[in-house]
């Protein structure tokens, strides 16, 4: 693969051109991780709505038919189902790490393993998010770990 960075100081946003003989299996991949900077999810907060970038949010969580997007600061609530948010952000830096939560991995600073299989991650803010051991596989392999 070649990359070629191309500087203009007359384009107003980001382009990107994939030249390629065939759109094969690599491509498809490629596309999927570059819509991570392309998506948004509108949230909810005090009557307003917000479009926030991906790259702030820290998780994702839902509490009984609610669903709440936390950014460092604030928590929004988002009108969509937790499963929904999972397969929009399939090929983001995001997982699913228990029944009800999404995490940002890009915002993991530290875990801590319990004896039951479960972890704790520990976020730069300082929130502390449960994986449930049946994800931690899943988590290891995201982060490019070895699932053993």
């Amino acid at each position: 693969m070649k990359l070629t960075i191309v500087k203009d100081k007359n384009q107003k946003e980001i382009e990107i051109i994939i030249k390629c003989q065939n759109e094969d299996e690599k491509v498809e991949e490629i596309k999927n991780a570059l819509t991570y900077y392309n998506l948004h999810l509108v949230c909810k907060k005090d009557d307003q709505f917000f479009q926030l970038d991906p790259h702030d949010i820290y998780y994702i969580d839902a509490l009984g038919h609610q669903v709440f997007v936390y950014t460092k600061q604030d928590v929004y609530n988002i009108d969509q189902k937790l499963y929904q948010l999972e397969e929009k952000l399939a090929f983001t830096p995001f997982l699913r790490v228990n029944k009800s939560t999404i995490v940002n991995t890009k915002k993991i600073v530290k875990f801590k393993s319990f004896i039951n299989g479960r972890m704790e991650a520990r976020l730069d803010n300082d929130d502390r998010v449960m994986i449930s051991r049946l994800y931690v596989s899943k988590l290891k392999e995201k982060l490019g770990g070895q699932n053993t």
